[in-house]
């Protein structure tokens, strides 16, 4: 399944999921994550992919929420619901990720922010290019749930500064 939005690949045994928005620097509408999540979901159960790769086209690997989209598509003027689509559609794949054995590994290049910042964490490989950093400035606890999940080493807040 390729969307404009999501790009899909196959190199062998390695699935390849990018976000393909780069004038939004992949900000995450529902449609998006909807579709990304799809993805992954498919991957992770095809017996054919071995790993799975995760990046971002142009600038940033997902450079979080997209307010303004997702206000747009909001009824009646009410403001987004991040926490629906996160629950409905983002929570439950970044679980089956974690859980599973295929390696998932992410390829940040500029921005991780808020649920980008997540997928990237909830990769077990994480590649930062030396335009990546993390932000995840939506909530604190986050850091404290990755770091029981995952680590300290892998979710310590002062690796995941902006660079100087």
């Amino acid at each position: 399944m390729s969307a404009q939005r999501v790009i899909v690949g196959r190199d062998g045994p390695l699935g390849i999921v990018k976000f393909n928005d780069p004038a939004s620097m992949n900000a995450m509408d529902e449609t998006l994550c909807d579709a990304w999540a799809a993805i992954v979901a498919q991957l992770l159960d095809d017996e054919g992919v071995r790993a799975i790769l995760l990046t971002g086209e142009g600038d940033a690997f997902c450079a979080g929420a997209n307010l303004k989209s997702m206000s747009k598509q909001q009824a009646g003027g009410a403001g987004p619901d991040v926490g629906h689509m996160l629950r409905g559609a983002m929570n439950p794949v970044l679980e089956r990720m974690r859980v599973s054995p295929k390696p998932v590994v992410a390829a940040v290049n500029g921005a991780a922010v808020g649920v980008g910042c997540g997928i990237a964490l909830a990769s077990d490989i994480v590649l930062v290019g030396r335009s990546g950093y993390f932000s995840n400035r939506s909530s604190g606890w986050a850091w404290c749930r990755m770091a029981a999940v995952r680590g300290p080493f892998r979710a310590s807040p002062a690796r995941a500064a902006p660079p100087p």
